[in-house]
């Protein structure tokens, strides 16, 4: 039986978070809705996987993300998907904002002081404070800081268009060591790019939106203000804290997921509207003979790998050390000389008689012709060396190779507008089709936090364009 376009569902190409939260988006509307994925499990580059560490099975994440208190529709996504199925979301873990690393650096957001009397009068007061009481930061290093906030307070977009994060340190009147120690870490943590490439615009929105919250967004519990730099640590793997209960929730709705799909063609099935939640190569790869005009605007991204370090310690040997000794995360110094890459330890905590962290290393000209065995050697190395740790026993690493975008100055910028896209006539009638992907969300870096929020975006984009 042929199916009128009417009753035809809402194809979701990727089961990604962007795809997952805008199909979970659709159901809610009472649409029909089918998603796809290649692959056999959902969940796209933030999903949980099983590692063998020292012939134990552990298991984690394909690789390691941090998340923050200021991921507010993240966590409305997760909440919302609890409520569908009838459950109380696990409770999360806020873990104020504090920043180590291990050459003596310990700067911690003071939350207690934008609640009090005379601290709270202050701009951005936990922030202020903690600079003021951070270690291991000289008074030059101090006031640097509070030059380049008050800087970014006067800093419009239309200064910041076209410019790299080096030029908003010399703009600021930055140290070397402070953007060697600080900035530049941060800036290839948040962006996946040097600071000499990174967007200038893109990094200040992070920092206003987070560690010193001018922007005080509402959050799923309320206004996510000084709380949106907070360590957000869930208490699973990824795949259990977001994936699964939205996958869960999405069928309860009515909607059907289909893994190991792969979709070539958009007349290859009948669907009313197309949500294409996948990289921009794939999105490219299905719009050429339907949108021909935005695959050169696909085709101009250039992308950068990520790999993530799990090292695994014996209880013998982990036992030895107080939690004291495992902070997390752990700001690593990379030492190019030494082939040292690691730049954040994470810890994973203790199970099964082994003790896991991940070792995060960023950017890809950082890992050029870097074999896996020496990268984890030499990272196990480094974290011994710098630590004070045993040196781990085992190590697995893996390796996206396009994790995320650059992101550049130069790179294609979407708005909410450039989301649905004009479909052309077809034998089949394909109606209308809306991009989602962490990559379309310009106003921050490739985060899981702009994938949910593109999601969300493509599906409110597509419900207008089936009423109209």
């Amino acid at each position: 039986m042929t199916l009128s376009p009417a009753d035809r569902p809402v194809a979701v190409v990727g089961a990604g978070w962007a795809g997952l939260s805008a199909a979970l988006a659709l159901a809610q509307r009472g649409l029909p809705v089918q998603l796809f994925d290649a692959a056999p499990q959902a969940g796209g580059r933030a999903r949980a996987l099983t590692l063998e560490l020292l012939g134990v099975q552990r298991r984690l994440d394909n690789g390691q993300h941090l998340l923050i208190g200021g991921y507010d529709q993240t966590r409305a996504v997760r909440a919302r998907a609890h409520e569908i199925l009838g459950q109380t979301a696990p409770a999360e873990t806020l873990q104020p904002f504090r920043l180590r690393s291990v050459d003596g650096l310990d700067f911690r957001r003071q939350a207690w002081a934008d609640q009090h009397w005379p601290w709270r009068l202050l701009p951005q007061a936990g922030t202020a404070l903690g600079l003021l009481l951070a270690r291991g930061l000289g008074w030059r290093d101090k006031l640097a800081f509070g030059r380049l906030e008050a800087w970014l307070r006067r800093a419009d977009d239309a200064l910041l268009e076209g410019r790299n994060v080096q030029w908003l340190m010399a703009q600021s009147r930055q140290p070397a060591e402070l953007v060697s120690r600080l900035w530049d870490p941060l800036c290839v943590s948040a962006l996946n790019t040097g600071l000499e490439q990174a967007c200038a615009r893109t990094f200040v929105q992070v920092l206003r939106d987070s560690l010193l919250q001018q922007d005080g967004q509402e959050g799923p519990s309320g206004p996510a203000g000084s709380k949106a730099s907070d360590y957000l640590l869930p208490q699973d793997d990824l795949s259990s804290y977001f994936v699964d209960p939205v996958c869960r929730a999405f069928s309860h709705l009515g909607g059907k997921l289909q893994l190991r799909q792969t979709i070539r063609a958009l007349d290859q099935w009948p669907a009313r509207a197309w949500v294409l939640a996948v990289p921009p190569p794939a999105a490219a790869q299905l719009l050429a003979p339907v949108v021909p005009t935005w695959v050169q605007t696909l085709s101009a991204f250039e992308y950068e790998s990520i790999t993530t370090v799990y090292l695994a310690w014996p209880e013998s040997l982990a036992g030895r050390f107080p939690s004291r000794h495992w902070p997390s995360p752990l700001l690593l110094r990379e030492a190019p000389a030494e082939q040292a890459w690691g730049q954040w330890l994470f810890d994973r905590g203790f199970e099964g008689g082994i003790h896991v962290a991940a070792v995060v290393v960023s950017a890809r000209g950082r890992l050029a012709h870097v074999d896996t065995e020496p990268l984890c050697r030499n990272i196990a190395d480094q974290v011994q060396r710098q630590t004070g740790l045993p040196r781990p026993q085992a190590w697995r690493a893996i390796t996206e190779k396009r994790a995320t975008i650059r992101c550049a100055p130069s790179r294609p910028r979407f708005e909410a507008k450039d989301l649905l896209l004009p479909s052309a006539g077809s034998p089949d009638g394909i109606g209308p089709i809306a991009l989602a992907g962490d990559y379309t969300y310009s106003r921050y870096p490739a985060t899981l936090e702009s994938a949910v929020r593109s999601g969300l975006l493509a599906a409110h984009a597509i419900v207008r364009a089936l009423q109209a």
